[in-house]
């Protein structure tokens, strides 16, 4: 399938809203419509090249939506689920992951912005693969991601409020209790 895409094809110029391809999802990933996306700092610093990609790079770490599609052994989701993306994947198997620090996990090796298999699903017209910023790439109508990325949210809550706890509320939270160790 195609889909409308925030990249960067260049660091320090204009991001390019381009008509990518978008693979089926395989073994434990899910193909995402994206409703809602949020912009933070960490997106400028992927544009001009303060966190490093290898461009070309698909925007977007922080995003709300609706699975269309799953792939095979997929347990946690099913289509028509509401769903926030975290810019965290981890294996679940790791010594830190193991310890619940799934934020320093040691599971993966692929490299930054590929999928978990080191492959990606996003591909320009001339089959030049398009890695995600944080392996989700929220800045596109559908992205394809890992199960592990997802976190299920009700129905009722709003996609383009929900979005915030992505990035924002998490990091904010995380500053707060971890980092300053301010106590209720």
């Amino acid at each position: 399938m195609r889909t409308k895409t925030a990249v960067v094809y260049e660091h320090n110029k204009p991001v390019v809203v381009d008509n990518l391809e978008l693979d089926e999802p395989k073994a434990k990933e899910v193909l995402v419509r994206m409703n809602a996306s949020g912009v933070c700092h960490s997106d400028l610093s992927v544009v001009n090249g303060a966190i490093h990609y290898n461009p070309p790079v698909a925007l977007g770490h922080e995003g709300a939506g609706v699975i269309e599609q799953i792939g095979e052994d997929v347990n946690y989701v099913q289509v028509g689920d509401h769903i926030l993306l975290s810019f965290v994947t981890y294996c679940n198997q790791c010594r830190m992951c193991t310890m619940n620090k799934v934020s320093l996990c040691e599971g993966f090796s692929a490299r930054i912005g590929y999928l978990l298999d080191d492959t990606c699903r996003l591909h320009t017209s001339l089959k030049q693969p398009v890695p995600q910023m944080a392996r989700i790439g929220t800045m596109s109508e559908y992205t394809v991601v890992p199960e592990q990325s997802l976190i299920k949210i009700d129905t009722a809550y709003s996609l383009e409020k929900a979005v915030l706890v992505g990035c924002g509320v998490t990091t904010g939270i995380g500053a707060v209790l971890n980092t300053a160790k301010v106590k209720p």
